[in-house]
């Protein structure tokens, strides 16, 4: 299994390498360790790791803060008291784990978490690839209704002209369509 990328956020030295040495016995790579949101916010989506470890006492700003803005790309472990729990129910991409920490317990959630991750990856890659898809493929229609109506061509003719220039030019369909649409014209 790859070694999988961490981001620390602690305002604690002292609770960063406790935690750091822990997922370096549980084959976690420790990317960067941050004091502040602010630096955990601009690393984040500079490293893009696995998952974000967030300990509820920051400097600048809530634990709570930063991970709804880490949360929209990243999964998010929050480590905070049972009291702050209820504010995390709802949130999709946002794990917590209570203090004081048990080490299994941490090593399971930041596993389910980067699983999680990857799933909601997948799923957000392969919806982006239907949109893409469907757009094409309106491109092509629009194409071909333009052909039908300026050129007198019938469907099965418009969407041939298509092909074939497709063919020749060695360009998808859609490029194709685009490019009439564009010009306004063969």
């Amino acid at each position: 299994m790859p070694r999988r990328g961490v981001i620390i956020v602690s305002s604690s030295i002292e609770f960063s390498t406790k935690v750091k040495s822990l997922l370096a016995k549980n084959d976690f790579e420790v990317m960067d360790c941050c004091k502040t949101g602010n630096e955990a916010i601009k690393k984040s989506f500079e490293y893009y790791p696995d998952v974000v470890i967030i300990h509820d006492k920051l400097s600048d700003m809530t634990a709570f803060s930063a991970a709804d803005i880490i949360s929209s790309q990243i999964p998010v472990v929050i480590l905070t008291h049972l009291s702050n729990i209820s504010r995390i129910d709802d949130q999709d991409n946002i794990y917590a784990v209570t203090l004081p920490v048990k080490p299994p317990i941490l090593i399971n959630t930041i596993s389910l978490a980067v699983k999680f991750g990857l799933q909601i990856a997948s799923v957000k890659n392969k919806s982006s690839v239907v949109d893409k898809t469907t757009e094409e493929r309106d491109i092509v229609n629009k194409a071909k209704a333009f052909l039908q109506d300026n050129y007198d061509f019938t469907e099965q003719k418009a969407y041939r002209t298509l092909q074939k220039l497709s063919m020749d030019k060695r360009t998808k369909i859609s490029d194709v369509a685009a490019m009439i649409l564009r010009n306004g014209r063969l």
